[in-house]
Parts: structure tokens; sequence; C-alpha cells
């Protein structure tokens, strides 16, 4: 009989109640571990899925670049005009062949026209940023097809007007920013692990005027919407 009323106050023990924490938490150590593990195991599984089938994509970029005016100006005429641009790429891609891309672009546009008889150049350079969607038609292919679109923003740093003889700024009758759109086709072609080569056509068109008054004093500007298109050339220097 004492027998089983010592088996029945052990639980109760002092001892025993030592014990019970420590089992307790070993037990609870044992969990932390399984959790830990189990987030390893999870972040390890998307890292691995990020690196096969997207990741930053950092490349540098250089075209010839076409321009001219979207104007219904009937004092001045237009034409087009072969300059060129060059800047920076920067990608996100996510599974599932979408990303997202942003450019930082210096552009070199020029626009001919012509008043009284006398031809112009007109040289405007912009810092062109467009944020695009990205489509990447087989992100594992070595060669692939890759599409985008989106806003951009241009942002203008130098115009001036040339006629042979001398160079006149005309920033200050210009507008300092305008607001497009943007899109991309073209081809990436892997040469190397995470370095490939791009080429393809970049096409924008702004939806405001680039002037902010058309006359200058000395002579008419030409007024309009700039739009450009531009051979792309490029390569991407870091893909993880």
């Amino acid at each position: 009989m004492r027998d089983v009323q010592k088996l029945l106050r052990a639980p109760f023990h002092k001892e025993w109640c030592v014990e019970g924490k420590l089992a307790g938490f070993i037990g609870k150590m044992t969990w932390f571990r399984v959790l830990l593990f189990t987030l390893y195991f999870i972040v390890g599984m998307a890292t691995k899925t990020l690196a096969q089938f997207g990741g930053f994509t950092i490349g540098l970029e250089r075209s010839p670049q076409l321009s001219w005016l979207h104007s219904n100006d009937q004092l001045v005429k237009t034409s087009s005009a072969w300059g060129d641009n060059y800047g920076v790429l920067l990608e996100y891609n996510f599974p599932r062949r979408l990303g997202l891309s942003v450019n930082f672009i210096v552009a070199r546009q020029k626009v001919g026209f012509q008043s009284e008889h006398v031809k112009y150049t007109l040289r405007n350079r912009y810092f062109k940023i467009p944020l695009m969607l990205t489509y990447i038609h087989d992100p594992l292919a070595q060669a692939t097809f890759i599409g985008r679109i989106g806003p951009q923003v241009s942002l203008l740093n130098r115009s001036g007007v040339n006629n042979g003889e001398g160079y006149s700024s005309t920033k200050q009758y210009m507008r300092e920013s305008t607001v497009g759109l943007a899109a991309y086709g073209g081809f990436r072609l892997f040469i190397v692990d995470m370095v490939a080569l791009n080429f393809g056509v970049r096409v924008d068109q702004d939806f405001l005027e680039m002037n902010k008054v058309s006359e200058n004093g000395a002579f008419p500007l030409p007024k309009g919407k700039n739009a450009s298109v531009s051979i792309v050339f490029g390569v991407n220097i870091l893909h993880f």
C-alpha cells in the first residue's frame, strides 16, 4: 500500500518537477530545431527557384537612335535625324517569365528643321528613365525573346540649335520634363554563364510637346512631341 502511495505522489516530488521542466525545455528545443530546419529548407528552395528562373540583371547598353517630331506645325518643316544614346539596365525577373526593369539612359536627340529656306539642327539631350514590365519567353534557354513596355520620364539636360555657322542655347524655351511610353523587343543570348548579349529595338513616344514656347526671338522653333527608335546593343554583366 505504501509503495502505491509513493508512486502516486512521485510526479509531485521536487526532483520529479525539476526533471519535468528539463524534459519540457528539451522538447521545446527540439521543436525549435525542427522549425529552423523547415525555414532553412523553404528559403533554400526559394533561392534555388529564383536562381533557375530569374534574379537580378545588371547591363550596359549603347544604341544609335533615330529621332523625329510628331507635329502639326505648318510653318516649320521638320525631318528626322540620327543621334545616339547609352545607359544602364537594372532588372529583376520573377518566376514564370515576368519581371520589372528600369533604365537610366542618356539620349542625344537631333531633329532637323527648316525656316525661311535656312536649315537648322535642334539638339536635345535627355535623361530618360523608362520603368517597364518585362516578359521573357524562356528564362532557361540559351537564346530567348524579351519584351518590355511601360511609362517613361524624360528630363531635359541641354538644348540648342545649330545652323552650321553657330550654336544657340534653347533650353529656356523647352519643357524641363516630359512623360511618355516606351517599348522594347529583342533577343538575349547567353555566351557564358551569367553573361549574355542583348540586341533589339526600343521605341518611345512623348505625350507632351517638348516646347514651352515656339519662338526664341531669332527664329521659330519646331514644336511637337518627341519620338525615337533605337537599335539596342547591350551586355548583361551580372545575372543571378
